[in-house]
């Protein structure tokens, strides 16, 4: 079931690193693609690589969910707060993102699902 569940969430999810390279390309234009994808891995490392102590220090950390109702009490750890935190504050940082298109702007503003077949 874990094996299932990994691969379901890496098929769901693995697509995300190359679409977000290429925005990341797009909004940079004319900077060097190379170096921004670069840039991009290299950052993206260095992050994961320090969140891992604090959410080692977090796995400790264990809060109790509605303790007053015995049939709906639970508990959660705080790796998964941390992470379910990391997760809105991405999402409400990134919800308003409008940041220009300079590479489709520069090729005159057609993207490649715009063109008609044939």
């Amino acid at each position: 079931l874990l094996v299932m569940a990994l691969l379901g969430l890496g098929m769901a999810c693995g697509p995300v690193q190359p679409i977000n390279a290429e925005l990341a390309v797009d909004v940079t234009y004319p900077g060097d693609e190379t170096a921004v994808e670069s840039v991009q891995q290299i950052g993206g490392n260095l992050v994961s690589a320090l969140l891992v102590p604090v959410a080692e220090i977090a796995l400790e950390q264990d809060y109790q969910l509605l303790p007053g109702y015995p049939a709906l009490a639970s508990d959660i750890r705080g790796d998964v707060v941390l992470l379910a935190a990391l997760a809105g504050a991405t999402y409400i940082y990134f919800s308003g993102f409008d940041s220009p298109l300079k590479r489709t702007e520069a090729d005159g503003g057609h993207a490649p699902l715009d063109e008609e077949d044939g």
